[in-house]
């Protein structure tokens, strides 16, 4: 049995009035018992369960179900705890979410949030993104 999780890029188009940035919808597969907890998002996005039981929470917050038929917000912050809430059957949902293409940008924060919340590279921006809180830079 397979663990990896997938994300299959649907569709993108530019964001209006903000060169460089582009919104994307992605279908993301949690195969059964899949974990994908301790990573971050820059950016808020949307999304809906389509199949099966997401477990989800950010930071601090308590774990929340989300069960087929249901949306969602992912926070622009640490993603603690993300996994398919079934051993037995896959969990699928689209995500919507504006991102910028230039893998230079970063997202920065105060050192005393970086003890508690991890810096991760975004695998659906790129690896020079990090995810912060406070204000936005370029990576030299």
């Amino acid at each position: 049995m397979s663990f990896e999780i997938t994300r299959e890029l649907l569709q993108t188009a530019p964001v209006e009035g903000m060169p460089g940035w582009e919104t994307r919808l992605s279908l993301i597969t949690h195969p059964a018992g899949a974990d994908g907890s301790g990573h971050s998002h820059p950016v808020r996005g949307l999304g809906y369960v389509l199949e099966g039981t997401m477990v989800s929470a950010f930071d601090d917050d308590a774990e929340e179900i989300i069960v087929a038929g249901q949306g969602f917000q992912d926070k622009a912050s640490f993603h603690r705890v993300v996994r398919n809430g079934s051993a037995t059957e896959p969990m699928r949902s689209m995500r919507c979410k504006a991102v910028s293409r230039d893998p230079g940008l970063t997202l920065n924060t105060p050192r005393e949030t970086c003890s508690t919340r991890r810096a991760m590279p975004n695998p659906c921006i790129g690896s020079r993104f990090r995810v912060f809180r406070t204000s936005m830079s370029r990576v030299p």
